[in-house]
């Protein structure tokens, strides 16, 4: 699970929306830069449901128990490093 998710975050290198269908029951994941970290966002998704996902947002096909077995060990959202939050704490 930690891998499949991972891969999901690294795709996320652009800003703006996009649009997915859920093909399978799961959640939203959000990524926060002030907490540098991800959290479930909202309600369950059902299958079929249309999403219109946020540059800091992935959706995950899997149960709301497997992916709190994971979150916390998930890789940083990409466009993190570009980020106000990030810069900061580097200097």
């Amino acid at each position: 699970m930690l891998d499949q998710i991972n891969s999901l975050i690294a795709q996320r290198t652009n800003y703006g929306m996009r649009t997915e269908v859920a093909k399978k029951k799961g959640y939203r994941l959000g990524w926060s830069n002030g907490s540098k970290g991800w959290y479930i966002y909202g309600i369950p998704t059902e299958k079929g449901e249309v999403l219109q996902l946020d540059a800091n947002i992935i959706f995950v096909e899997a149960t709301r128990k497997s992916i709190l077995e994971v979150i916390d060990n998930l890789d940083p959202l990409p466009l993190y490093r570009n980020s106000f939050e990030y810069l900061s704490k580097a200097q």
